[in-house]
């Protein structure tokens, strides 16, 4: 896992789009999963967001800066529109060319537009070499501040 302050974007790091955390990926062939059940607002070779049934948009964006590799190494499995569950194989990513045009591999993961304070960080493992165990919560959003933040 990687803090969010220290991810080597500003977009990211001061928290201009939203609030969460980063994980940095450790083998080169990432198979990239939906973190919520949602509908797919928003999808890139290198980034895609899912609006929940709650009101939540989540974004996972892979690597930084890797636009710039115009959909090199990423390989899409779903569309714009799509309803996906947690769990679901949402790109497949090889970051052998982001390696090659020396790009960090952060990933962040964001509820979008949520304040810092209504995110808990949860079952994140203090130690950036820990795994992070599929389906176990990162973080969640303090529904009172979600509720006050829609009216």
């Amino acid at each position: 896992m990687v803090p969010l302050d220290q991810v080597p974007d500003d977009v990211f790091s001061q928290g201009l789009v939203g609030w969460g955390t980063a994980m940095r990926p450790t083998t080169p062939h990432v198979n990239v999963i939906a973190p919520v059940t949602g509908r797919v607002s928003t999808i890139f070779p290198h980034a895609f967001a899912l609006d929940t049934p709650d009101g939540v948009q989540i974004l996972v964006h892979l690597g930084i800066d890797t636009i710039s590799l115009h959909g090199d190494g990423f390989t899409l499995h779903h569309n714009q529109g799509d309803t996906v569950t947690q769990g679901e194989l949402m790109i497949t990513w090889d970051t052998t060319p982001a390696l090659a045009a020396g790009l960090d591999l952060a990933c962040p993961i964001l509820a979008v537009q949520h304040p810092r304070d209504a995110l808990y960080l949860e079952n994140v493992p203090r130690d950036p070499h820990q795994p992070v165990t599929q389906g176990v919560p990162l973080f969640h959003i303090d529904k009172p501040s979600l509720s006050t933040m829609q009216e």
